[in-house]
């Protein structure tokens, strides 16, 4: 049982569909789905591979020839959030981008799609992973995250599963959320 916390989330949502009329839904509907399909094609396009066969406002796509890994960093430059999932070799899930379309990309698609394809053209080639230190390779001070969680990404995909998550908590528990010394 969930609480009554999820009946604000529920009202919310009754609230808008009253809100915005059956025609009114349908419109933002239209425009989600709009986006999407033509965010898709242009995908394509690309040379990327959409994954699965979208039919909501939720789309992932991956691709062999590009570093998906540093695509988010380069599409925050041009001030896009893009949704890195880095998958699992050891699995078989691919690395992927993770787009939510929403209705008002519909004008922006032409943009996204422009940008992303002068960005694709700077991560053709997938960088090595730095040797030596790990959490210092990862870009890990302590109390501070990284700036670039290129290298990180990298590693989730490329490491199995176990390791990663013993990274990963070693890296919060030891280094972000170091206790304070007890003093002298």
């Amino acid at each position: 049982m969930l609480s009554t916390r999820s009946a604000g989330t529920l009202a919310a949502s009754w609230g808008i569909l009253i809100y915005l009329g059956r025609e009114g839904y349908r419109e933002l509907a239209k425009r989600v789905l709009d986006a999407r399909r033509r965010m898709e094609t242009g995908l394509r396009n690309l040379g990327y591979k959409v994954l699965g066969e979208p039919k909501s406002g939720i789309l992932a796509f991956t691709s062999d020839e590009r570093d998906l890994a540093a695509l988010p960093r380069e599409m925050r430059k041009l001030n896009w959030f893009v949704q890195y999932q880095p998958g699992s070799r050891e699995m078989g899930f691919p690395k992927s981008i993770h787009l939510t379309v929403a209705p008002g990309h519909d004008v922006l698609v032409d943009q996204f799609l422009k940008d992303l394809s002068s960005v694709s053209l700077t991560v053709e080639e997938e960088i090595r992973l730095p040797e030596g230190d790990l959490v210092r390779a990862l870009g890990i001070e302590e109390g501070k995250l990284p700036e670039d969680f290129t290298v990180i990404n990298r590693l989730m995909h490329e490491a199995p599963p176990d390791l990663v998550e013993e990274v990963l908590k070693t890296a919060v528990n030891r280094y972000l959320f170091k206790p304070p010394s007890s003093g002298p």
